[in-house]
């Protein structure tokens, strides 16, 4: 971390303040209220501090920097010509892509892509979770053939992708025709669920006033319902 710092230029004094928040961390499981004995942390950043996702970004810089465009200014994409594989990243999410007019094009570059960024992380001290792997072809074609990926990992053991009929990232589900159609009905129905949780709040015994309904109402249902909503 303290090398990929440097490596990016950042100020001297940040690059050892960064050394004094990793230093002498501590750690301790509570349950129900219990906690357990401190123990020593020797890797790793603390969750849910602020600098966390900062830092892991400048972590993970380097790789994708190894997709970035060749060329900068190449202007808009032809969709007539197979394009790059590119990377985007959140934190420890990640996903490639590339565009062409093959299927089978398209997964023998995101393979080789795929392998290149595994192999970059075994070199950083990184691994990939191979069980959250998964496959999505977007195409308008009614019979695309669903070409899967088959690796062989690490571990010694042989895998097979096959291309889903719907993708979560970071929230957001994408079907393969990009209609929208499956994430507005999973939020709507989580939407739902909550508004259920609330009615136990809304007798006409004694419950909330109208007012706090609704405040709840645009607290905990809207956002719901409403989340990546300008992703359409």
């Amino acid at each position: 971390m303290l090398s990929e710092l440097c490596h990016k230029h950042i100020p001297l004094a940040y690059v050892k303040w960064v050394a004094s928040f990793l230093a002498n961390h501590e750690a301790a499981i509570c349950i129900d209220r219990k906690r357990g004995t401190m123990e020593h942390v020797v890797n790793g950043i603390p969750q849910g501090s602020p600098i966390s996702p900062i830092l892991a970004a400048f972590y993970t810089a380097d790789l994708l920097e190894q997709f970035q465009p060749k060329q900068a200014g190449q202007g808009e994409p032809n969709p007539n010509k197979t394009t790059d594989v590119h990377l985007l990243m959140y934190v420890d999410d990640s996903k490639l892509y590339m565009s062409s007019k093959s299927l089978k094009t398209n997964i023998t570059h995101l393979k080789e892509a795929y392998n290149k960024a595994e192999n970059w992380l075994k070199a950083a001290g990184l691994s990939p979770d191979y069980a959250k792997r998964e496959l999505m072809h977007y195409t308008r074609r009614k019979n695309n053939g669903s070409p899967s990926i088959s690796f062989d990992d690490g571990d010694g053991t042989h895998r097979i992708v096959k291309p889903e009929s719907t993708v979560r990232w970071l929230g957001v589900h994408f079907d393969w025709k990009l209609c929208f159609q499956k994430h507005a009905t999973i939020l709507a129905a989580q939407g739902k669920n909550t508004v259920s949780g609330l009615t136990m709040l809304a007798n006409t015994v004694c419950s909330l006033s109208q007012t706090h309904l609704q405040h709840l109402y645009l607290t905990c249902v809207s956002p719901k319902i409403l989340y990546a909503c300008p992703v359409w």
